[in-house]
């Protein structure tokens, strides 16, 4: 019995030495990455007993706007690392803690912080405005109703229902310098030619100054009314809104920018913007996003130099401006070259739901182009919602064009030479106001040849002034008459685009086509760009739709409906 006893207590010793479990040791990690990353944290942790060690949990801030997602990765390796992918628009530290277990009996945890390091890296910024009926994206580099850090349609029409009608739109301007070359400002889905922020000497643009302008404005009616009864009380001088304190008002001219950008009421007349004193942002609508570009030409020597200034906005008052985007664009030319024969152009794609079944067409005498789904259902597909059988109708409307050169007349509103039928001013008894309307449209095609995707400053200029890639016009509709628009149905009655002479309707329903995506660009001019001009250039994005009546065309007369209601 004595002999036994010692025996158990060794055995009893044994079992709870060999039962017992150490928690497993996990240390703290330190990475830089830029974009999404797997990060394998478990490299350098480990389990004092050799046991299995595996991820049960991630702590982090969602609401620190640093990070976009983080996840565990699938099998094979589950358990083992996981995936994070930083906030483009963040920069520098992120930080966040993680837990592993082992698989011993009892199982044991330990935490360890991962230092995540995010180098600046250029990262498009954008901003959504919301109307009454439509919700749509601009970026700050003035691509509009892309979302192209999602990769997707950003002109909701109806908002919040997952349809669209428009993919993508920019401005285009082109003109030829002193020596005959073409010169051009051009943007579509992508492109590095255009940098954000006003015009800036090249050796001052770093990426602090990007980083600094890669933004837009979004600002309210009601916040510019609150500031106008507020800006003199210290309680709200504390808290004054963002957007106001920061209006981009001034440019910095050490760095060759204009002193003057964003409009703003000078309260006192001091020539400064300065929000404490009354001062407050000038913008039109009730909602209103504004942006700063200019054209990088020092990687696109086929540049112009000049600086744009937009702002998106939306009115909120009936049902034809509830279904309405206004966009106002001023363009300065900040180089030291007069431009001739220059025009201003508005590229759209457009996509009304499902891409692959649209027609386009134009309205002469309304100044607009537009798109109309090429049969009687529109389905979803590529990600957006589809229409049905109640399609809509998406437009592109000229309210004011490019400036003509002032020659001390009132020219007559006609077809003739320095004539136009939808500008405005021309036959108003006033000299040196006329602005052109549309004076070219064309529908051109994905892919090659001459009326293909425009590669060269030249194909650019070519469309913007009517002409195809090879230098040919544009035939009206089996005839051997060159067109100043395509598809214009019986909307020209002064036959303006036919220099005068009657031609049939034309519609590309009824021109053998196959309905698919389509993309188009109207252009204004021509002028002359002189240093230090600006043009002022006012559009619209106007919807329409008739969910009473079936069909394509119930959508077209609804959308010129509401066209026709803010041209009054």
């Amino acid at each position: 019995m004595k002999k036994i006893l010692p025996t158990l207590i060794f055995l009893i010793l044994q079992i709870i030495a060999t039962s017992q479990n150490n928690k497993p040791i996990a240390i703290d990690d330190n990475y830089t990455i830029g974009g999404f990353a797997p990060l394998n944290v478990l490299i350098n942790d480990y389990d004092p007993d050799g046991n299995d060690i595996s991820i049960i949990g991630i702590i982090y801030n969602q609401n620190n706007n640093r990070m976009d997602s983080v996840e565990f990765s699938t099998t094979p390796n589950i358990g083992k690392i996981f995936c994070y992918l930083n906030s483009c628009k963040y920069f520098g530290m992120d930080t966040l803690k993680y837990i592993i277990c082992d698989n011993g009996s009892p199982s044991l945890c330990d935490t360890a912080t991962v230092y995540i390091t995010i180098p600046y890296t250029f990262c498009l910024k954008n901003e959504w405005l919301e109307g009454a009926n439509i919700r749509c994206v601009a970026n700050a580099d003035g691509s509009l109703f892309y979302n192209k850090n999602k990769g997707m349609s950003g002109f909701e029409a109806p908002k919040d229902s997952g349809m669209y009608s428009i993919f993508s739109s920019a401005l285009w301007v082109g003109g030829k310098d002193n020596s005959g070359n073409f010169c051009t400002t051009v943007l579509t889905y992508f492109g590095d030619n255009n940098r954000v922020g006003p015009y800036t000497d090249t050796s001052y643009y770093t990426w602090q100054e990007e980083h600094k302008w890669n933004r837009l404005w979004k600002i309210e009616a009601y916040d510019i009314a609150q500031h106008k009864l507020k800006w003199n009380q210290i309680g709200y001088q504390l808290n004054m809104p963002e957007v106001i304190v920061n209006w981009p008002a001034h440019g910095d001219t050490t760095k060759g920018q204009a002193y003057y950008l964003a409009p703003f009421y000078d309260y006192n007349n001091d020539g400064k913007y300065t929000p404490q004193l009354g001062d407050y942002p000038l913008i039109k609508g009730h909602k209103a996003l504004y942006f700063i570009y200019h054209d990088n030409i020092a990687d696109y020597p086929q540049g112009m130099n000049i600086e744009i200034h937009g702002m998106l906005y939306a009115i909120e008052c009936n049902e034809a401006l509830d279904n309405t985007i206004f966009l106002n664009y001023k363009i300065y030319n900040r180089s030291n070259k007069q431009y001739d024969s220059t025009y201003v152009a508005q590229w759209t794609d457009l996509d009304l739901g499902l891409s692959e079944d649209d027609f386009m067409a134009s309205d002469v005498n309304r100044s607009l182009y537009y798109a109309y789904n090429g049969d009687s259902i529109d389905e979803s597909g590529n990600g957006n919602g589809g229409y049905g059988n109640h399609p809509a109708a998406q437009s592109v409307v000229f309210l004011k064009g490019a400036k003509l050169d002032n020659d001390g007349n009132d020219n007559d509103f006609g077809i003739g030479i320095n004539e136009s039928p939808n500008g405005t001013g021309f036959g108003d008894g006033i000299p040196n106001n006329e602005y052109w309307g549309m004076n070219y449209f064309i529908v051109n095609n994905s892919g090659g040849g001459p009326q293909g995707d425009p590669i060269t400053p030249k194909d650019y200029y070519n469309y913007m002034s009517g002409k195809r890639k090879d230098d040919t016009c544009f035939k009206y509709f089996n005839t051997s008459i060159c067109s100043r628009f395509m598809y214009p149905g019986n909307s020209d009655t002064y036959w303006y685009g036919t220099s005068g002479l009657p031609q049939i309707s034309w519609h590309e329903a009824l021109s053998g086509n196959a309905s698919g995506d389509r993309r188009g660009v109207a252009s204004s001019g021509p002028f002359t760009f002189k240093v230090s001009d600006v043009q002022e250039i006012d559009l619209a994005y106007v919807f329409g739709r008739n969910t009473n009546i079936i069909g394509p065309q119930a959508g077209v007369n609804k959308m010129l409906q509401n066209v026709d209601s803010i041209l009054l």
